[in-house]
């Protein structure tokens, strides 16, 4: 849905586009993006999520990635074909960075309040 959307989707199925020229390129299949120009650089990745004004894909020809507003990422999202409301295992979400490490990976400074509950803090730097 809008101007250009899906343009040149020749091969690819399930994609869902709302926005200006949202995966004007892809061949990929099962994606969705939503905004102004989104996933325009999506060429032939599968089962990505990419919301927010002119936001990519960290990986053009990625599968399985989740951006949104160049905040928040995401890689192992679900891609199976039936529905499931069951949490992925090897998903990761990232703040901050395109390639989280770990469950929760966040890049730079961050302040828990004073409620922070953890199973364990591993240090990388004395400063």
């Amino acid at each position: 849905m809008g101007g250009y959307s899906l343009r040149y989707n020749v091969s690819g199925n399930s994609n869902t586009a709302v926005g200006n020229s949202a995966l004007y390129n892809t061949t990929g299949s099962s994606n969705t993006a939503l905004g102004n120009s989104t996933g325009l650089n999506i060429t032939t990745g599968s089962n990505n999520i990419i919301i927010g004004a002119s936001v990519g894909a960290p990986n053009p020809s990625g599968s399985q990635q989740l951006n949104l507003g160049n905040v928040l990422f995401g890689t192992g999202i679900y891609n199976g074909n039936t529905q499931s409301g069951v949490p992925v295992a090897t998903g990761k979400i990232g703040i901050g960075t395109t390639t989280p490490w770990r469950t929760l990976s966040v890049a730079g400074t961050s302040d828990l309040g004073t409620n922070a509950l953890a199973g364990t803090f591993t240090a990388t730097s004395t400063e």
